[in-house]
This record gives structure tokens, C-alpha cells and sequence, in this order.
């Protein structure tokens, strides 16, 4: 699960929450007075805003990687291989 700790009334915190509703991903949230924006998972810290969004954009392709797989649909694999 992935944690997100943040300020409340902070406006790169509520960014980061939106990018995280966007594509789907679950989370929970704490809110502290004297901490600035991070997230944890699996045992992971990602302190800075560089950081955070690598995440989200690696959780993004997984993402998308996994529902390409996970409908009926036939793919054209790049080597012109089909399932």
C-alpha cells in the first residue's frame, strides 16, 4: 500500500493526490503540521518531488502494461508475434 505523508493546506501535496487518483492507485494519507510531501511503499521512501512523480510515472506504465493483458483483446507483439 502505498502512504502518503503531507501538510495539510499544501498545494504540491494536493497535486501529487491528484496524479494518484488519476491513474487509479489506491493510498492512504496522514497528515502532519511539520512534514513535507513523501510517499512510502514496500518499504521504499520518495522524498522529493522528482522522486514522487518517478514513482507515479513507473506505477503509470505498470499500470498500463497490466490492463493490456487483462481484456480478451489479442496483441501484435513488436517482434510481429501474436497471443
Amino acid at each position: 500500500m502505498i502512504n502518503i505523508y503531507r501538510r495539510p493546506n499544501d498545494p504540491q501535496a494536493d497535486q501529487i493526490e491528484e496524479e494518484l487518483q488519476r491513474i487509479s492507485l489506491a493510498y492512504n494519507r496522514e497528515l502532519k503540521n511539520k512534514v513535507d510531501v513523501f510517499l512510502e511503499e514496500d518499504g521504499k521512501t520518495y522524498k522529493n518531488v522528482d522522486e514522487i512523480y518517478g514513482f507515479i510515472r513507473e506505477m503509470e506504465e505498470y499500470k498500463a502494461e497490466w490492463e493490456k493483458f487483462q481484456s480478451d483483446s489479442c496483441y501484435i507483439e513488436d517482434d510481429g508475434s501474436v497471443c
